[in-house]
């Protein structure tokens, strides 16, 4: 949703209540009122569309994953523990755009581990992943892989309308999907790049061409 500047005339003490209301809030007075004015005319900003998506994702997510804090306006964030000796955690947090268009969010992957065994198997996992989707996606995804931390954007398809529903369960089954993967590779239900990629194409995620 594009925006422009425009020029209003309005009264003092209406600016005032509106800069009191934005400062609570931890917003400024051009978001708030374009958030007042989209409400009373029923017109839907990217942050409404956030807000609903992150209500979605609560229904999916809330029962595989232990929230860390509340979901904020653009972020959420999660945490879970791997099949292994002291159960070391994976925090995940989902970020989505400013915009909502085709380049929609991002999934954050974080670890601890102080086991060397692990950390080689988590690596060798994220690459393998990595070179899958590269070759199933055709590049159309971005990654960024450093240390315990691993990042992945969400885009739209082109021949795909943008839906909350639609947005909501691909993020959904895809983060359920990579954290149900990374955990039979640390286990070692997984072993090998075959196994990774027949998991992968077998999945819900792939056979709705959710990206």
């Amino acid at each position: 949703m594009s925006k422009s500047l425009y020029s209003l005339i309005l009264s003092d003490n209406v600016v005032a209540a509106v800069d009191s209301e934005a400062n609570r809030r931890g917003t400024n007075r051009s978001n708030l009122i374009n958030e007042i004015l989209a409400e009373y005319l029923q017109v839907e900003t990217p942050q409404q569309q956030m807000r609903s998506i992150f209500a979605e994702l609560d229904k999916i997510l809330g029962g595989y994953f232990e929230a860390l804090l509340p979901s904020n306006s653009r972020s959420m964030a999660l945490k879970t523990s791997l099949d292994y000796k002291y159960k070391p955690t994976v925090k995940y947090e989902l970020e989505l755009g400013k915009a909502m268009e085709r380049a929609i969010g991002v999934l954050k992957v974080q670890w601890r581990t102080t086991s060397e065994e692990l950390t080689e198997r988590i690596d060798d996992f994220i690459n393998l992943w990595m070179s899958i989707e590269s070759e199933l996606c055709h590049d159309v995804i971005g990654y960024v892989k450093d240390g315990n931390k691993f990042q992945r954007t969400f885009v739209l398809p082109e021949n795909v309308s943008f839906s909350i529903i639609y947005i909501s369960q691909a993020i959904g089954r895809y983060v359920r999907l990579f954290d149900k993967a990374l955990k039979d590779y640390a286990s070692g239900k997984l072993s090998s790049k075959e196994d990774v990629e027949k998991f992968y194409k077998d999945s819900v995620y792939v056979q709705n061409q959710l990206i």
